[in-house]
């Protein structure tokens, strides 16, 4: 009984240390989840050098934005 009383304390520090980090990763991945967009171009961009449209295409695309 005197030693689960003289432990919780550490316990209670390491619980809190990880509510911590885990808010802090949740506002680092919320900031950069805006950040991340491609613009229309440069998914028209891709998929050109992927192939999966033509010259012709693309220039259509392009011209259009």
């Amino acid at each position: 009984m005197i030693y689960s009383w003289h432990f919780m304390p550490f316990w209670g520090h390491i619980l809190m240390m990880l509510v911590w980090v885990g808010l802090f990763m949740l506002i680092i991945n919320y900031q950069s989840y805006g950040t991340k967009k491609e613009s229309s171009i440069d998914i028209a961009k891709k998929r050109y050098a992927q192939g999966e449209i033509d010259e012709e295409q693309f220039n259509k695309i392009k011209n259009n934005l």
